[in-house]
């Protein structure tokens, strides 16, 4: 079961740069802007695949919570940091437990 407006995609392919021919194309190009631009394109295309897949795992976690009948769970996270899992409405969020401060000594 797919959800509306996603796509099965396989694993991109990245194109190879187009040759640039002496004497053809754009001759107002500014070639540092242009490869500004080109890095931005590829850090946005990368950030918009990101957020798929964080809507996939957040869904995959939603569902599971609620498999579980949990509105809440506190886990260990890879980093060994305290994490906890909620239901907020219809979807899950995960935030990091913030440990108490120990008082300083005086």
């Amino acid at each position: 079961m797919t959800k509306k407006g996603t796509k099965n995609k396989a694993a991109k392919k990245q194109k190879p740069q187009q040759l640039k021919i002496e004497g053809t194309g754009r001759t107002d190009a500014i070639p540092d802007l242009d490869k500004a631009g080109e890095s931005y394109r590829e850090v946005r295309d990368e950030w918009m695949e990101l957020q798929e897949q964080m809507g996939e795992a957040q869904d995959m976690l939603t569902a599971l919570l609620k498999k579980h009948g949990r509105t809440e769970y506190t886990y260990e996270g890879s980093d060994g940091k305290l994490y906890k899992a909620s239901l907020a409405e219809a979807k899950a969020k995960v935030k990091r437990v913030k440990e108490p401060k120990a008082p300083k000594p005086e």
